[in-house]
């Protein structure tokens, strides 16, 4: 594979994970989010609050497709990219799609403190989220990782071990 993809729920440790397993091996980190950010000059909750969360999904889209001509990339994924089917699909010709799966307890945990940049948190219980996408990203990916009692260097390890075979 060419590219690792991590999708999954926010709170999940995408960014982080895919920062470091990218440094570990020497590939680039790309960011849907960020890049989203970047190119519309403004942050995901204001694009939100502005365009609604059907434009965020169209940018994303559109994002997704030009991913296809990335090589070397650890690509870290918007927790709601599988809600397309088409952006799945793409991202399985993209490269290696691994889900980081937590419990919603834990991804609370994660976000304590950093909610206010969740858009979806002001609506939905990430309980409910949870609900709806876990079987998307099952589903999605070609290799599940638990990460509720694991930490980030046994989750790189796994990761690695599994793009090894």
């Amino acid at each position: 594979m060419n590219n690792l993809i991590l999708i999954g729920m926010m709170g999940a440790g995408k960014s982080t994970i895919g920062r470091e397993i990218s440094e570990k091996l020497g590939w680039k980190h790309l960011d849907t989010d960020k890049m989203i950010e970047e190119m519309q000059g403004m942050t995901i909750r204001e694009i939100f609050d502005r365009y609604g969360e059907s434009h965020f999904r169209s940018l994303e889209s559109k994002l997704v497709e030009q991913l296809k001509s990335v090589k070397d990339a650890v690509i870290s994924t918007g927790g709601g990219i599988i809600l397309n089917h088409l952006n799945t699909m793409t991202l399985r010709e993209v490269g290696l799609i691994v889900y980081l799966k937590a419990m919603p307890e834990t991804l609370s945990a994660n976000l304590d403190g950093y909610t206010k940049s969740r858009p979806l948190l002001d609506h939905q219980n990430i309980d409910v989220i949870y609900r709806v996408r876990n079987p998307l990203y099952t589903n999605s990916a070609e290799l599940v990782i638990d990460i509720d009692s694991l930490d980030n260097q046994e989750i790189i390890d796994l990761i690695s071990n599994h793009m090894k075979r």
